[in-house]
């Protein structure tokens, strides 16, 4: 597996994803003949580490794929730059975004505060991470100084089910799985570690990760 070296935020899964990006039917195309009922719950496990090992922050992707929602805590809106840019932006990890929920803050005396929708814009990353911005003419405001003084909820994924996830990472999971499947009970290094198919799949919806 390709190793995954970051420094993780402070992001936090709230609700979701509400089931599997693959379908039962899409293992069972790679494994012909295994219909057994006592090996459902051994491919429903492998499913679920699979998923595991794409799926969220801690994935092999970077990025959600089964809708959830999550929270992103910072200590400060970004800095005005050297040039006196105000409109610095703030990363949202975990594409595809769908919606930001809310921005709240805590001010220097202390005191909650909500960003309302006209105070920011998205800026639409598509493929590769989203980022808000401060409203045209307007600043970021001043926060209290604290490790969570600002708070960014938002959700985040293809959709709500498997046939909203591209096909390209559904047959990936597929090969894991069947992968896992065929060497169960092993000890190799072939069980849910991506092969050379599964990663050729992987690798155009891996989003760069910085040291």
């Amino acid at each position: 597996m390709i190793p995954v070296t970051r420094s993780p935020p402070a992001l936090d899964r709230l609700a979701g994803p509400a089931g599997p990006m693959i379908e039962e039917a899409d293992i069972h195309a790679l494994l012909p003949g295994v219909e057994a009922p006592e090996t459902a719950r051994l491919i429903g496990l492998l499913r679920d580490a699979a998923t595991a090992q794409l799926d969220g922050w801690a994935g092999l992707l970077g990025r959600q794929i089964i809708t959830a929602t999550w929270r992103l805590r910072l200590p400060r809106f970004p800095y005005r730059d050297r040039y006196g840019n105000p409109w610095a932006a703030i990363d949202l990890p975990l594409p595809r975004l769908q919606t930001v929920l809310s921005v709240t803050f805590v001010d220097p005396d202390g005191i909650d505060r909500h960003l309302g929708d006209g105070d920011w814009h998205i800026v639409d990353g598509g493929h590769m991470p989203s980022s808000i911005m401060p409203a045209d003419g307007a600043d970021w405001p001043e926060t209290a100084v604290r490790p969570d003084a600002v708070t960014i909820t938002f959700t985040a994924g293809y959709g709500d089910t498997p046939a909203d996830v591209p096909a390209n990472l559904r047959l990936a999971a597929a090969h894991m799985i069947a992968d896992g499947f065929e060497h169960r009970g092993m000890a190799t290094p072939y069980a849910l570690v991506p092969n050379e198919t599964a990663l050729g799949l992987l690798k155009p919806f891996m989003v760069p990760r910085c040291p």
